[in-house]
């Protein structure tokens, strides 16, 4: 899993706040959905259990016509979303 940077001033309370304001505006973007779960991931159990949700949630879809402004970035996206909810 990534971890916020702290030369941009990283802290998980600011990587949370971003993420998940990220992911409540365009959680048809992937990517908002992998940052905002794995933000979660590093929280208590209830947020682990929230940011397992939020990726099955995601993997029920059809990343073929998720998004269809970004189909080929999609299915990358949903190979990476995979490999992160396996290591969850």
């Amino acid at each position: 899993m990534k971890e916020t940077p702290t030369l941009f001033g990283g802290s998980r309370e600011k990587s949370l706040n971003y993420s998940k304001k990220a992911y409540d505006h365009a959680p048809h973007l992937t990517l908002n959905v992998i940052f905002y779960a794995e933000t979660l991931f590093t929280g208590d159990s209830t947020e682990k259990d929230l940011a397992r949700n939020i990726l099955d949630d995601l993997l029920k879809q059809d990343p073929a016509t998720y998004n269809l402004d970004r189909i080929p970035e999609t299915l990358g996206e949903f190979a990476e979303a995979r490999k992160l909810r396996s290591e969850m």
